[in-house]
């Protein structure tokens, strides 16, 4: 069964308004200095990133793309995007946790040489790792805001939000990289991935679709801009 290309349209229109909704917040913000906070900054990096991805659909992992293959759907060009989203998420929790970054940054460099590595040798299960790691990374972030919570609404909303991101990496995340290996001609190069709109995969991956490009830029937007 094919995925359904309105899915696909809502997804990438959503995640285009929450962006524009961010731009929108800075441009018509005081014009005191700084014109857009930190937290802004990478909360908008990452929302971009998202729409960029949802904009050009592919599996890195299965070296597929949904539409036309192209540069812009590659696995090196969707890497290097998810890279710099995932950098700017990282950089913001470690803003909003203080004291949380030296003990995540080699884990989350770590996470991201092992997602490299299985867009270059063509390897799922690196995916695998890299999920895990991240996993590690949400349990460390949860002991961290259990010692020294104030037991806010904030604190409890993120402590169950990872929670369910641990869940989700494993009970969905994983098991997709573990069962997908090999997918794509072995032909493919990172720079041009396989066009394969019938996959069976992509009916799994919506529910990854809809949680990364529109349900974790929400969530950062609602807090940096409207709470924080």
């Amino acid at each position: 069964k094919r995925m359904n290309n309105n899915d696909l349209e809502t997804i990438k229109y959503i995640t285009a308004s929450i962006a524009t909704i961010q731009i929108l917040i800075i441009a018509t913000a005081s014009s005191s200095y700084p014109i857009i906070t930190n937290l802004q900054l990478y909360t908008l990096i990452f929302t971009i990133s998202c729409l960029y991805r949802a904009t050009f659909i592919s599996d890195e992992g299965a070296f597929l793309c949904y539409g036309s293959p192209s540069f812009y759907n590659s696995v090196f060009a969707g890497r290097c995007v998810a890279t710099v989203g995932e950098s700017a998420i990282f950089l913001l929790i470690s803003e909003i946790f203080t004291g949380i970054f030296w003990f995540g940054l080699p884990i989350f460099i770590l996470s991201e040489i092992c997602s490299w590595i299985g867009c270059l040798l063509r390897k799922s299960y690196f995916f695998v790792y890299e999920y895990y790691l991240w996993c590690v990374l949400a349990i460390g972030l949860i002991v961290h805001i259990l010692a020294f919570s104030t037991w806010s609404i904030f604190d409890i909303l993120v402590v169950g939000g990872l929670i369910i991101l641990v869940g989700f990496n494993l009970l969905h995340e994983i098991p997709h990289f573990s069962e997908n290996e090999g997918f794509g001609s072995s032909k493919n190069s990172v720079f041009l991935s396989e066009q394969d709109e019938g996959a069976a995969l992509w009916k799994d991956r919506i529910r990854f679709f809809q949680n990364y490009f529109i349900v974790m830029p929400a969530v950062f937007t609602i807090y940096v801009y409207f709470i924080y």
